[in-house]
């Protein structure tokens, strides 16, 4: 019976726990390695999340001078975020102008026994330092290191008409043109603006470190063993003149492509029944026709199906969007009868994405509430079409497309933050011993930064011993495919996936232009996909947003009398 009655309290990061007993007796140290001055706000939240982490402590700072400069010194703002404390002198290290350490330095800093150390220095410089710490040195990155040596990365992304500008926290290695991967993200390229792109990939990647100074501690070392990356013979990542002006050509082009997609090409989805397993998608092959739901209205369209089997009957539930009011509500379809009838649940706000599930014989649903700031549970007091709320499972966050299952003996709760026309790139887990609660978010939020395969895309689904789970891809476009991620770990404190089958809508598919959902019912399916066509009620509300915008600009930018 679950007994939840009220909103549950915000969980609380598990960073700020106590340390299980099974973590290892002696801490994690790491130095900092910069170039003495002062640390960029990213730079200063990753220290931040590594000082919150319980046995992971900062034992140094390194000071890279460089070539030409004056030498470096160090802030106490910068001491006190890293956890030293200003009163005591940190062992510091002046490279000499070439880059290269002394033997005295290197056996000094080889008897310091640093598990690791944190490079926000040039790759180049803090090469040097890469066999001196246990774990090696940890550099952001931020670009493809394959074409562009990690430079400059949202700049080159749309240079070359990229969906996604990538960033990775890497190893170094002696070998100039390697790196190993240790943790990557990509997050939706702006269509011209590189250096605000460039913040935001610098935003989403704070918490890395501290992700992997998590897995250390509990005894998970495969990204430290993973392969190696080398450059490509081209890999420059230098801005000449020529890429400016390709960079120029190629922002203007994406610019007028975006502005212009916004306006005429409007999503249309509807939903289909495969007769096929959730994991026959595993194979790659391509979907057969589906049966489709009768065509939604030109100003409606129909998404994030999920479905039950009830008394033998197939029932739906969904989102119903209305382009004339732009709220979502959700509707119930019976596929055998395909009568179709409006559901009633919770106060009146935007509705969509009710995902189901059955725990000890109640049936539940959990759709997505962003306006109420929860993820919260219904169950129904007229079944389909009336729900009364039961109770919160997370509160005071808003949250995206909450799917709940289980896994080695606990509850598991994946979501996604709201962004910028759905292109979430985020993704956040909470557990619990029971469905109940209490309810506890991840020590590694967010677990994953990648707008290709993070935000979730319907019902988990185990095969053959191991847990899959659906994501959508984002990149170039909103719900453009759904890729099924094998998860490899997933415990209170590590989580790891990857990618294993990409699910697209055939060209010969009256709606070819993506797919964002797949719902496991029984030995079916459940999916929706798109098609674009001009909405016109869209297409006014999109202009009168953008003038009532431009309006507040203007009378923000007057001077007053």
């Amino acid at each position: 019976m679950i007994g939840v009655t009220d909103p549950s309290p915000l969980p609380r990061d598990l960073s700020a726990r106590e340390a299980p007993e099974s973590m290892q007796a002696a801490p994690l140290r790491f130095c900092v390695l910069s170039d003495g001055t002062e640390l960029a706000a990213w730079q200063s939240a990753a220290l931040a999340r590594l000082a919150a982490l319980p046995r992971v402590q900062a034992d140094g700072w390194l000071i890279h001078e460089p070539p030409g400069g004056a030498p470096g010194g160090l802030d106490s703002k910068a001491l006190r975020i890293a956890g030293l404390a200003p009163g005591t002198a940190p062992r510091v290290v002046h490279t000499s102008a070439a880059g290269a350490l002394s033997a005295a330095e290197a056996s000094l800093l080889g008897a310091r026994s640093f598990d690791f150390i944190l490079s926000f220095v040039s790759v180049s410089a803090a090469r040097c330092f890469a066999g001196l710490a246990r774990w090696g040195v940890w550099q952001f990155v931020f670009g493809d290191w394959h074409a562009d040596r990690g430079r400059h990365g949202a700049f080159w992304a749309i240079v070359r008409d990229e969906p996604v500008a990538q960033a990775a926290l890497v190893q170094l290695q002696d070998d100039p043109d390697c790196v190993r991967v240790l943790i990557e993200g990509a997050v939706r390229s702006h269509a011209f603006r590189a250096a605000a792109h460039e913040c935001m990939l610098q935003e989403r990647c704070v918490h890395w470190p501290a992700q992997m100074c998590l897995e250390l501690q509990d005894g998970r070392v495969e990204r430290l063993h993973g392969p190696l990356l080398r450059a490509g013979p081209a890999g420059k990542g230098r801005r000449r003149l020529g890429a400016r002006v390709r960079f120029a050509a190629s922002a203007a082009r994406r610019a007028v492509r975006e502005n212009l997609g916004m306006l005429l090409l409007h999503e249309q989805w509807n939903i289909g029944i495969l007769d096929v397993p959730i994991a026959a998608l595993l194979s790659g092959r391509e979907l057969p026709q589906p049966r489709w739901l009768p065509a939604p209205r030109n100003a409606e369209f129909y998404a994030d199906p999920f479905g039950i089997v009830r008394d033998g009957r197939l029932h739906i539930l969904f989102e119903r969007m209305d382009y004339r009011t732009g709220v979502g509500s959700l509707a119930a379809f019976e596929a055998d009868s395909n009568e179709m009838r409006p559901v009633e649940i919770g106060r009146a706000m935007h509705l969509s994405y009710p995902f189901l599930l059955e725990h000890e014989g109640r049936l539940l649903c959990i759709p997505e509430t962003l306006d109420a700031n929860e993820v919260a549970l219904y169950e129904p007091e007229r079944f389909p079409d009336r729900w009364r709320r039961v109770g919160a499972l997370v509160s005071g966050q808003r949250l995206c497309d909450g799917t709940v299952f289980q896994h080695e003996g606990r509850w598991w709760l994946a979501a996604s933050r709201p962004e910028r026309r759905g292109a979430s790139c985020e993704l956040l887990l909470f557990h619990a011993a029971q469905l109940s609660g209490p309810w506890v978010a991840h020590a590694a939020n967010p677990v994953k930064v990648d707008a290709r395969s993070a935000r979730p895309a319907g019902t988990p689904f185990v095969s053959e011993g191991v847990l899959y789970r659906p994501a959508q891809d984002c990149a170039a476009d909103y719900g453009c495919r759904v890729v099924i991620n094998r998860v490899l770990t997933l415990t209170e404190r590590s989580f790891r996936e990857e990618p294993c089958a990409l699910i697209e809508p055939p060209r010969s598919w009256p709606y070819a232009a993506g797919l964002h959902t797949v719902c496991a019912v029984g030995d079916r399916t459940i999916i929706d996909a798109k098609r674009k066509r001009f909405i016109v009620q869209q297409c006014a509300q999109i202009l009168r947003f953008s003038a009532r915008k431009a309006l507040r600009r203007w009378t923000a930018a007057r001077p007053r009398p």
